[in-house]
């Protein structure tokens, strides 16, 4: 079967053998091998995909380096680093993950009611989502009891 370009329309393409795939993304390409099918990812949504992943990569290779922690330990996960139970913290986890919901519902709900009037709901919640961010990040991180006073001078005292 040949390859098949897509509209900006929803396509169904149906195989002799009963196999259809659903062609939802506008400019790319349905290419069929047998009974395989796969898409050619344009240009635009691969960088989509990869730009934050590299971000992320280039940040820890940049905080390990600054930071002076190897990378072995910015990678693996605390409990086989200091060889302690896995469940070790297990709380402080979920206070992380309960953080990290509050910021992402918040932020939802503040993008969906964002042309609403009066605005102050939206405002609200984008800045409850805000909060949740840094409680979170200051949770994951130890901001407060580790890392601003040693790399800042800032402490809980002063």
């Amino acid at each position: 079967m040949p390859d098949h370009t897509c509209s900006n329309q929803t396509r169904l393409l149906t195989q002799d053998s009963g196999v259809s795939a659903l062609c939802k993304l506008s400019g790319a390409t349905l290419h069929k091998m047998g009974s395989v099918a796969w898409k050619t990812i344009s240009p635009r949504h691969l960088l989509m995909t990869l730009a934050p992943s590299l971000s992320v990569l280039v940040v820890v290779v940049a905080a390990s380096l600054f930071l002076q922690v190897s990378m072995p330990n910015m990678t693996r996960d605390v409990t086989a680093i200091a060889n302690i139970h896995p469940l070790s913290g297990v709380l402080s986890n979920l206070g992380v993950l309960l953080w990290c919901t509050a910021a992402a519902v918040c932020g939802f709900a503040s993008f969906f009611l964002r042309h609403a009037q009066p605005r102050s709901p939206s405002r609200f919640l984008l800045s409850s989502s805000l909060l949740s961010v840094y409680l979170m990040l200051d949770d994951l991180f130890q901001l407060h009891e580790n890392l601003l006073p040693r790399y800042l001078g800032l402490s809980e005292k002063s």
